[in-house]
């Protein structure tokens, strides 16, 4: 069982930490890009992948896998569209178990980020909307890589005598910690164990935690 009590910062990740979303952004990628039945698989196979990818590059990307012809004021009125249907979704979504309890709980004494690849307009209306933001220092979105976030975030932690621990759902989480040498609590089952063999922990959701 992990204890997070010798921590004094926790970063969370927000799709498959906070919101059980994933997958719901997968299906509107699709949607907006009119994938066919065989293409719908490849996208969303492709979305779960790759987590940190921006949804520019990965909207380009599914177009141009269909031979679609696109330019760049088509790209900017489907990310618009996705931007949309993704916060109406997101919100609706469940929550991943106990972790309401868990930000609640470990904000009275802790200090609590959101660090996310999403735009940052984007993880500002969320957690404002679903009420959660009184209980973060900080909401982080893609204005830079995790990896340097978390660095800087550490370098300083550590002149204080502080550590940090990121929860996140990925390869991608688990590389960014590690490049930043943060404590790394592995949550779901979208990847392997073995695929972050210096987690820390790994834990199904927050229930264990509360």
């Amino acid at each position: 069982m992990i204890s997070t009590y010798e921590y004094a910062h926790i970063f969370l990740d927000f799709d498959g930490v906070i919101k059980d979303s994933n997958h719901v952004k997968g299906t509107i990628f699709c949607s907006i890009c009119e994938a066919d039945e065989h293409m719908k698989d490849r996208i969303l196979e492709h979305h779960s992948r790759c987590p940190a990818m921006g949804r520019v590059e990965k909207i380009r990307t599914y177009l141009k896998w269909q031979d679609k012809d696109f330019g760049e004021e088509d790209i900017v009125v489907l990310v618009e569209r996705f931007e949309l249907e993704a916060r109406e979704v997101v919100k609706s979504c469940p929550w991943i178990p106990g972790v309401l309890s868990f930000i609640k709980e470990e904000s009275k004494d802790k200090e609590l980020y959101v660090l996310t690849a999403m735009p940052q307009e984007s993880i500002d209306f969320l957690v404002e909307d679903l009420g959660i933001s009184k209980y973060f220092s900080e909401v982080i979105g893609s204005r830079d890589t995790k990896a340097n976030i978390l660095r800087r975030f550490n370098e300083e932690a550590i002149t204080k005598n502080e550590k940090a621990i990121f929860f996140g759902d990925s390869v991608s989480d688990y590389e960014a910690a590690l490049l930043a040498s943060v404590d790394f609590c592995l949550v779901g089952s979208n990847i392997r164990v073995d695929e972050c063999p210096y987690a820390i922990a790994t834990i199904p959701d927050f229930s264990c935690l509360v």
